[in-house]
């Protein structure tokens, strides 16, 4: 059985996870110690927007540093992707041009119902 994390905010400096590469590799660490041999970097999709280019270089960075650190331990690409009624375009177009990655590259997206808005339908901005 190979147990998979697909929900963290692992990938530092990106949102309001990890601060920094120890951190990440520290929180690594305590999965690593539980079973955990995969895990998704799904910070939230404004982060990753925000600081589209730091995303993908940390990612190679840390992934780089788990390997050698964690025997076995895979990391994958993604995010939790914020869905607002109103921003559901923009947010679509993000995904599709690759500002949001999706999970390991598939078709699949971690998503996240806006907590706010009316109903559950995004009424917030």
């Amino acid at each position: 059985m190979k147990i998979i994390d697909i929900h963290t905010h692992m990938l530092y400096g990106i949102d309001d996870g990890a601060n920094d590469g120890d951190m990440s590799l520290t929180l690594m660490g305590i999965g690593y110690e539980q079973g955990v041999r995969g895990i998704f970097c799904t910070n939230h999709s404004y982060g990753i927007e925000d600081n589209y280019k730091d995303y993908h270089g940390r990612f190679e960075k840390l992934r780089d540093m788990a390997e050698e650190k964690y025997p076995g331990l895979s990391l994958y690409k993604g995010c939790e992707v914020l869905c607002r009624q109103k921003k559901m375009p923009e947010t679509i177009a993000n995904i599709k041009n690759d500002i949001y990655p999706t999970l390991n590259g598939t078709d699949y997206v971690l998503m996240e119902f806006d907590p706010h808005g009316k109903n559950g339908m995004g009424e917030m901005q």
